[in-house]
């Protein structure tokens, strides 16, 4: 009985592990790990050796599979967030221009900003983030918003408009750096639990 549910589950799975393969996704890969494993189950349940020890390999593959599909994934994601983000910058940046800010207001001719200035402006939008939230303020100019939220919005769309301004790859240094943070040892928890470990 127990070879005979085997024997099903694992032609089932199979079946499933084709049809997942199909949408390019960890999915597949998955299913392909169960398949393998419910064979190699079947295969010593059974007395057939050999299945199992064709599985083992199959089983390899389909790991092999998963790691290559979730890398993919993850660059998919870092293409897909550099883009929207260079996007954002346009958008902010263009708000900006239709604002005049990057124009003297009585010429019209286009001005070269104080980049020292627009960081310290940046960095006025953090410090109203923190008083918003150490007095657990609304925001007075979207009081259904938290002011922190807006505050960081505002920091937010600085920065944006600031790198766009400047000709700035803001989306792709986001992207590379989000990609390095993923490999730095001291932003590993085991080692910011070390003694001299970075605890914030």
């Amino acid at each position: 009985m127990t070879v005979t549910a085997l024997e099903w589950l694992a032609f089932g799975s199979s079946l499933i592990s084709v049809w997942l393969y199909g949408f390019k996704d960890i999915r597949g890969p998955i299913a392909g790990l169960f398949t393998a494993l419910t064979f190699i189950a079947f295969g010593f349940a059974s007395g057939v050796y050999a299945a199992s020890f064709a599985n083992v390999i199959f089983f390899f593959l389909h790991f092999k599979n998963l790691r290559n599909t979730m890398n993919n994934d993850l660059s998919r994601i870092v293409r897909m967030l550099e883009s929207n983000i260079n996007e954002a910058a346009d958008s902010c940046h263009g708000a900006a221009l239709s604002a005049g800010w990057w124009h003297d207001l009585e010429t019209g001719e286009r001005i070269d900003r104080n980049v020292g200035e627009m960081l310290c402006l940046i960095h006025s939008e953090i410090s109203e983030a923190m008083e918003g939230h150490r007095k657990n303020l609304p925001d007075d100019k979207l009081p259904h918003r938290p002011m922190i939220e807006v505050e960081l919005a505002d920091a937010l769309i600085r920065i944006l408009d600031v790198s766009k301004g400047l000709n700035l790859d803001i989306g792709g240094a986001v992207a590379e750096k989000m990609a390095f943070n993923m490999t730095r040892p001291d932003h590993k928890p085991e080692n910011r639990k070390k003694a001299n470990g970075k605890k914030y």
